[in-house]
């Protein structure tokens, strides 16, 4: 056991625990009267709850020069013990409390994690089923539209009878005929129409040409936004940059006018002259009361020299600048005014 070890030891006798015991031990047995070996070691049995607690103490007690030094260090590691187990209690109350807590975090992120993969799932689903709900959708409309696009030709009208004769349906076929043979120059029978073929690329070419002059205009807008938004800049930079011009002339115009006003007043330093000392004047003003000096001392002074009223003055001050003496300073004015009548 090296020195660092002994003080650490000294300073948190708690750790004398395990292992530290057979240095202590060794150390003990090595210096027998190592007094503070000997103190070490008792509170090593002590915090082991060792049998050999007992004899020790007394051993120690004997070696050790003053035995209540020796009761306090052992009451102290004692205390420090049971505040040290229950540090580690809470510690490990602490740990167990956030072990759980983050088991729970796991299991509710899992658990979120699981139910947003599944609401993820859902979402695909529903988004496949309407996607093909979509391509069925459109691929009807194809076909209806194919359907509607392509000529057509629909006969209006149909023998009146199932029983109709040969002879009427030739009639109806020598009039398809000549209808064939003459396209543009007969005349539709009213039995028949034509559904014209509806050319749907021209519509779309109008709509793409529309939807380009759209985005022209608006690439347009946006350039001229820009060129606005630059130009305002522009214009806040110059006006910024006249202030400062002007600023900065006002500035140079005010430092020359002050020159040429200094230059035109040509101002001269003029030292003071010096009071020539004049004792007269200063056995005058050593005569005059100065009011702003008023004191207790003073008071007593102005009564030894007879100067009553001078001294019932600065009691008065007195009784004004310190309220809670005012009691003492009235009776000494009573008592100079009684010493007046007196003196009468």
């Amino acid at each position: 056991m090296d020195q660092q070890e002994l003080i650490t030891y000294l300073s948190q006798p708690e750790t004398l625990q395990g292992q530290a015991i057979n240095d202590v031990e060794a150390v003990a047995q090595q210096y027998p009267y190592f007094g503070m070996a000997q103190c070490l070691l008792t509170i090593a049995y002590q915090n082991e709850g060792d049998p050999r607690y007992d004899a020790q103490l007394k051993k120690t007690a004997c070696i050790v020069p003053n035995r209540n030094n020796l009761r306090m260090f052992t009451v102290m590691a004692k205390r420090r013990l049971e505040l040290h187990k229950e540090a580690l209690r809470a510690k490990e109350a602490l740990e167990t409390q956030k072990a759980k807590e983050a088991q729970k975090a796991l299991e509710a992120r899992e658990a979120l994690e699981a139910e947003k993969a599944l609401e993820a799932q859902e979402a695909l689903e529903a988004e496949k089923a309407l996607e093909a709900q979509e391509a069925l959708e459109a691929q009807k409309a194809l076909e209806a539209k194919e359907t509607e696009v392509s000529p057509v030709a629909v006969t209006l009208e149909t023998p009146e009878t199932e029983t109709a004769t040969s002879e009427s349906f030739f009639r109806f076929v020598e009039s398809r005929e000549i209808e064939r043979q003459q396209p543009s120059e007969s005349v539709i029978p009213e039995k028949m129409f034509i559904i014209p073929e509806i050319d749907l690329r021209s519509g779309e070419e109008k709509l793409s040409d529309n939807l380009k002059i759209l985005d022209e205009k608006r690439k347009t807008l946006d350039e001229l936004k820009a060129i606005v938004t630059a130009r305002l800049k522009e214009l806040e930079e110059e006006k910024k940059k006249e202030e400062d011009g002007e600023k900065r002339t006002h500035q140079q115009m005010s430092r020359k006018e002050l020159i040429d006003k200094f230059i035109a007043e040509n101002p001269s330093i003029s030292r003071p002259k010096a009071e020539f000392y004049n004792p007269i004047s200063v056995a005058q003003n050593s005569t005059i009361d100065k009011d702003d000096i008023v004191s207790e001392t003073l008071a007593k002074v102005y009564l030894k020299q007879g100067y009553f009223e001078k001294a019932i003055s600065i009691y008065e001050k007195l009784s004004l600048n310190f309220p809670e003496k005012s009691i003492y300073f009235a009776a000494q004015i009573e008592q100079i005014k009684a010493s007046q009548t007196n003196n009468k």
